[in-house]
């Protein structure tokens, strides 16, 4: 499910996450408990295997065959978790940045009123100087 979400649906044009982007969190999220829980099963394999092998049940060359594949598991899982990581960091920076954006688009716009404003206020006031000019003429 995770590749069918389009970057552009999981934010709203406020920079919050819509469903869709809750639902890649909580995909990239599962995903990383199963890389763990493939970790931490993979360890315990390797437990298993240094007790066979030190009871006799396996031989040295069929455990460290099975111990090179645990290995891959592991260096596979903490790469896709490693990875999974940075999609997460990418897509908070992501959320930060546009609101970031908006709020100096904002800022921008009040400041501009605000200078519009005081024009305002001071050709308000040349104009009622001239009207008591005029007035005391």
């Amino acid at each position: 499910m995770s590749g069918f979400i389009r970057e552009g649906d999981m934010m709203d044009e406020n920079g919050q996450f819509t469903n869709l982007g809750f639902t890649q969190i909580a995909i990239i999220g599962e995903q990383m408990d199963l890389a763990q829980k493939k970790i931490i099963n993979a360890r315990a394999a390797m437990e298993k295997l240094t007790e066979e092998v030190n009871n006799g049940v396996i031989s040295e060359e069929k455990y460290n065959e099975e111990l090179e594949a645990q290995i891959d598991i592991i260096q596979d899982a903490s790469n896709l978790t490693f990875d999974l990581q940075q999609k997460l960091a990418d897509m908070y920076i992501k959320q930060i940045t546009k609101e970031n954006d908006l709020l100096q688009e904002l800022i921008d716009k009040r400041s501009e009123a605000l200078s519009k404003k005081k024009e305002y206020y001071d050709y308000d006031k040349q104009i009622r100087q001239k009207n008591k000019d005029i007035i005391a003429i």
